[in-house]
């Protein structure tokens, strides 16, 4: 069989598997998120991109999904609604992921696609104004060895930082403006 005709099978193969993936998908995996909800990792993307236990869903995202909800007594108001707004921004952006008609991602582009989400969406969710006590509680949350130890936590991090100037500009400029 001609090499031509192998890959052009092949890829309408692919296409197909993916489009019965996204059909076969719950409804609640690509619309209407759940908010304070961390079944997504699993239900959707794991159910979707099988990485196992190294991989994003279980070892990363699910794992601090659930960290943060199980010890969401040790922050403020303002950081409990940080951490649902962040919880529904980062799944929300990985939506893209288990309905686009494009070939499967690899594990590696999964990680790497949800890891560049994860300073946008803390960004915006306001973790610059969140109080003293609320970055000591995320501290213990995450763990030290882990905002020091992993290159992915560490570079999220000085991207966090380097927003955070911005932030704190516009706060100050919006206070000013009030007097």
């Amino acid at each position: 069989m001609p090499r031509a005709l192998v890959s052009a099978i092949s890829s309408v193969l692919l296409l197909l598997l993916s489009v019965s993936f996204a059909a076969e998908l719950p409804a609640n995996c690509t619309t209407a998120l759940p908010r304070d909800s961390c079944a997504f990792y699993l239900d959707c993307l794991e159910a979707t991109f099988p990485c196992g236990a190294d991989g994003y869903a279980v070892g990363y995202g699910n794992k601090y999904c659930r960290a943060f909800a199980d010890n969401e007594a040790w922050f403020s108001p303002k950081g409990k609604r940080w951490i649902s707004d962040v919880m529904f921004c980062l799944q929300s952006d990985l939506v893209p992921l288990l309905t686009t008609k494009e070939p499967a991602k690899t594990c590696r582009q999964i990680r790497q696609m949800a890891f560049n989400s994860h300073p946008p969406c803390y960004l915006q969710a306001g973790v610059c104004t969140l109080p003293v006590s609320d970055w000591i509680a995320l501290a213990r949350v995450i763990g030290i060895k882990q905002l020091v130890a992993d290159l992915q936590a560490v570079k999220q991090e000085v991207l966090v930082a380097l927003g955070c100037p911005g932030k704190w500009l516009e706060a100050i400029l919006n206070k000013l403006l009030q007097l």
